[in-house]
């Protein structure tokens, strides 16, 4: 009966701001008589074992005030700012412009052009992602065109912050067309203040024939946070993505990836590094999809958790039918710093085809105190032995990542919350 009354209190705050967008009417009408018969996920059911939402969701209490955000910072050349899902200001190149419309997600009627549009989310049966497609109501669209230059490079700053206790659904698409190429960085911060924001984010990504996204992001929260972020994609015959997710911050963050290979010789590889101190709480949740032959995928996750935080992972690599030569790799490898500390994983395969190579494994361990002894001999100190193996840990996640900037901000990051004296 409480989870029956919570469901229709969080129900009603997230529905609240939601406003018609033309073109989504049929997934809302959907995705709303699919809500009523399905209950909000708590600790008993087998995907939420690790992460309670339920306090979090009891204790915020949104009034509908969202105050506006000015803008201090003098940002980089094509770099977006995003301030609670809403896209506030743009310093896109000219000659970038050319190859890539970005508009609001209440315009979608205008890049859909009446053409039939059918979103990934609308089959899923997860609660939060149903409860978004029916109230999203901010979010952007990124299209970007064939003949496009290869190197396109985007970054995205992402603000969450208010004076009061506020609810965010937002969606964002990136559709590809065929032989493109793009990069997008996202920074997530949220600004110090005493208010509880709750993050509902889908994010569809469309890869055409032999297209390519590197999609690198970076949470930095603080403690009165708590995010989820689901990242679909749809992979065409011989494209690629590669999804870098780093966590560092505070707060609550679940990260769900669902990868669909569609075609001959797609590609994806998803890696997390979760750094986590105080009392954070990470779960990661993964399926990648297989379902056409001669497809490759591959995640590594990885956790470095201190104090009394928490790191979860479920991955599963499905494998369909007549989706032979599949080639699937999932690792995931955790550090713990202290006797609190915590750190689960379930790794899971489904497969249905017989001519494939697909492996899964992890292992949670301490750092190697026979290596800080071997390198105090040599003269060096305990905190900088410890950094480097940890930064050696680390290492084979970082060097998945194409971007010289990001990478050495997640060293320093490392350096700074893993500092021990």
């Amino acid at each position: 009966m409480k989870n029956t009354s919570l469901k229709n209190q969080v129900e009603n705050k997230f529905i609240h701001g939601a406003f018609s967008i033309k073109g989504f009417e049929q997934l809302r009408s959907q995705s709303m008589n699919n809500l009523k018969h399905i209950e909000l996920p708590d600790i008993k059911n087998e995907d939420w074992k690790y992460t309670n939402l339920q306090s979090f969701l009891e204790a915020i209490n949104p009034d509908g005030n969202e105050v506006s955000f000015e803008i201090k910072d003098i940002y980089q050349p094509n770099t977006l700012l995003i301030h609670n899902g809403r896209l506030i200001h743009s310093t896109i190149s000219d000659e970038i412009k050319k190859w890539i419309n970005i508009i609001p997600i209440h315009q979608f009627s205008e890049f859909t052009s009446g053409k039939s549009f059918e979103t990934i989310s609308e089959k899923s049966s997860d609660y939060f992602v149903l409860l978004n497609n029916v109230s999203f109501n901010r979010g952007w669209i990124l299209h970007i065109k064939s003949d496009a230059p290869d190197n396109i490079s985007l970054r995205f700053e992402y603000i969450w912050s208010n004076t009061s206790d506020i609810i965010i659904s937002s969606r964002n698409i990136v559709y590809m067309e065929a032989n493109t190429r793009l990069h997008i960085t996202e920074n997530h911060r949220s600004e110090e203040q005493s208010c509880k924001i709750f993050v509902n984010h889908v994010t569809e990504c469309f890869l055409n024939n032999q297209s390519e996204l590197i999609f690198n992001r970076l949470q930095e929260m603080n403690s009165k946070v708590c995010a989820l972020s689901y990242t679909f994609s749809s992979i065409a015959t011989g494209a690629r993505f590669e999804m870098n997710n780093v966590i560092a911050g505070q707060g609550i963050i679940r990260n769900n990836y669902i990868m669909n290979l569609h075609g001959e010789e797609a590609y994806t590889g998803i890696t997390g590094l979760n750094l986590l101190t105080g009392q954070q709480h990470t779960d990661s949740w993964v399926q990648v999809n297989h379902f056409s032959q001669n497809c490759n995928s591959d995640q590594l996750f990885k956790s470095i958790v201190n104090d009394l935080a928490t790191a979860a992972f479920t991955g599963k690599i499905y494998v369909a039918r007549g989706a032979q030569k599949t080639n699937a790799y999932q690792s995931c490898r955790s550090i713990v710093l202290s006797d609190e500390a915590k750190s689960y994983a379930r790794p899971q395969l489904e497969i249905y085809a017989d001519d494939v190579k697909c492996s899964h494994g992890a292992t949670t361990g301490q750092i190697n105190e026979e290596a800080i002894f071997y390198m105090q001999s040599r003269g060096i100190s305990k905190p900088t032995a410890q950094r480097l193996l940890l930064s050696a840990f680390a290492s084979d996640v970082i060097n998945k990542i194409h971007d010289d900037a990001f990478c050495e901000q997640v060293e320093a990051l490392i350096d700074s919350k893993f500092s021990i004296q």
